[in-house]
């Protein structure tokens, strides 16, 4: 019978609280069809991602609007050639981000981040008011 030695039972111990702080790090994500059926849309990490595919001007207009629809207020935007950028705040005063990156001339992609932790309902009713606005 040997005895362990005083180092190696503190590996265990780390190894299993490394084992059960790894989802913190790892985040969840879950994918679905976009609306209509269009692209596929991702929502992990607090942030909801899709592929649009309309031009950068265009889902930046459409995002644009769709805040407005929503009544959601914007604070500022940038814009360039290549990526774009929507900050905006809810009545109850949570941030809301969408950013734009060209992809090809033909290719956005979108990216909704609401609060600090996300709130992949409210992500979601954007990116519905959003395609409304591109048909």
């Amino acid at each position: 019978m040997s005895i362990a030695s005083p180092s190696s039972r503190l590996g265990s111990p780390l190894a299993v609280l490394a084992l059960l702080l790894l989802p913190l790090w790892s985040g969840c994500t879950t994918t679905s069809p976009g609306p209509g059926g269009t692209g596929v849309v991702a929502y992990g990490q607090g942030e909801l991602t899709a592929d649009v595919t309309h031009d950068l001007d265009t889902v930046f207009a459409a995002s644009e609007r769709a805040l407005g629809q929503l009544k959601i207020v914007k604070i500022d935007d940038k814009k360039t050639r290549v990526d774009a950028q929507i900050l905006s705040r809810t009545a109850t005063d949570k941030k809301v981000v969408i950013n734009l990156e060209r992809v090809t001339d033909t290719l956005t992609k979108l990216h909704i981040k609401v609060g600090v932790t996300g709130d992949e309902t409210l992500s979601r009713l954007i990116l519905e008011k959003i395609f409304a606005e591109l048909k």
